[in-house]
């Protein structure tokens, strides 16, 4: 299978957890502004797109795949406030 590069564009550290098989799990982390070749059979469970291309769910939504189109992070999803306002300033 072929890889799929994922790219975090936040100033936050990311990591996901993957179920891989019975009793194995693959995990991996993101630095700021790394990119990380991920099989592609995990780029849904990373970050799960609608057919309008809007991100609508995975393990961590909030990473990018260089060059795809259409990368809209969802209000509803945690972690889409990670970029500015602390949550006391919110309302």
């Amino acid at each position: 299978m072929a890889n799929v590069p994922f790219h975090n564009p936040t100033h936050h550290t990311l990591s996901a957890s993957l179920h891989v098989s019975d009793g194995v799990t693959l995990d991996l982390s993101w630095s700021p502004g790394e990119s990380i070749d991920v099989d592609e059979q995990y780029a849904d469970a990373l970050v799960k797109l609608s057919p309008e291309g809007h991100v609508v769910g995975g393990a961590a939504p909030q990473l990018n795949r260089p060059g795809a189109e259409r990368r809209v992070l969802s209000d509803s999803l945690p972690g889409s406030d990670i970029r500015r306002t602390p949550p006391w300033e919110r309302r």
